[in-house]
């Protein structure tokens, strides 16, 4: 692996992410994260400046997603770099999951090493979580933890599952959590390292049924954007064209050949 974990596409472009807001996603229930982040780059027009090291993930490749009106050539990689100056956001998508037993070594050897060496002040974790094992939560709902929020849960035991403590129901748990409480635990053990200055973590979590998450990542999408506070309306959200033809968009199929091969 390279002494950095982060390529630009092109190294003689000068974007200066330091101090900007970072928006990663876990890969949970829904894909709630991922979709959220799809929605902030097409809305936004992000522009894409790099990518991470994709060695702990499952190997990717795919058409670069685009919006029906200004279609592009090229390939998506597993995990890209986004970043707009006028928002002041830089944007993670994650398009393939962690190879099983490497989340540790993934959030140290990668995503640590790219954000103390980008000095981002604050960090937003999007997460989501099954409903169906709180008992405090409504499928819909999006819940916000701050740094506070997180410490006072004792970090080695932190549960992304709930609101609030012990009403998780017992014996179940959620893997998914797994990934953010690592990766908020190195962050947080990193803050001041070398004199930096500590960086502001917070997780967003979606609670959702498994199932059509597109309107469940557009709340999400307009919580985070409610939080951040920025000062660009949101008149509706731009769907990419992946989103197209999933959970019953396509029209029914009328013959035979397309009904088995469509």
């Amino acid at each position: 692996m390279s002494t950095s974990p982060y390529t630009p596409i092109d190294p003689k472009a000068q974007y200066d992410i330091s101090k900007s807001t970072l928006i990663i996603p876990s890969i949970s229930i829904g894909n709630i994260p991922q979709l959220t982040i799809d929605l902030l780059i097409h809305t936004f027009s992000l522009t894409k400046i790099g990518y991470l090291d994709d060695l702990y993930l499952y190997p990717f490749a795919s058409p670069i997603d685009y919006v029906k009106s200004a279609p592009e050539s090229g390939i998506s990689q597993a995990i890209e770099v986004y970043y707009s100056p006028k928002l002041n956001i830089t944007v993670v998508q994650q398009r393939s999951p962690i190879i099983p037993t490497y989340t540790s070594t993934f959030v140290q050897q990668v995503l640590v090493p790219f954000i103390t060496a980008a000095q981002f002040k604050n960090v937003f974790i999007l997460n989501s979580s099954d409903a169906g094992l709180v008992e405090s939560v409504n499928s819909g709902d999006v819940k916000l933890y701050d740094t506070e929020d997180l410490i006072a849960s004792n970090l080695e035991n932190l549960s992304l599952l709930s609101s609030e403590s012990g009403d998780v129901k017992d014996g179940e748990s959620d893997k998914n959590s797994i990934f953010v409480t690592e990766l908020v635990k190195s962050i947080v053990s990193h803050n001041g390292d070398n004199g930096s200055s500590p960086i502001n973590v917070k997780v967003l979590v979606s609670y959702v049924y498994e199932g059509d998450n597109f309107y469940d990542a557009e709340k999400s999408a307009s919580k985070l954007h409610e939080i951040l506070q920025k000062q660009h309306p949101v008149d509706h959200w731009v769907k990419p064209v992946s989103w197209l033809g999933a959970y019953g968009d396509k029209s029914v199929p009328n013959a035979m050949e397309e009904g088995i091969f469509g």
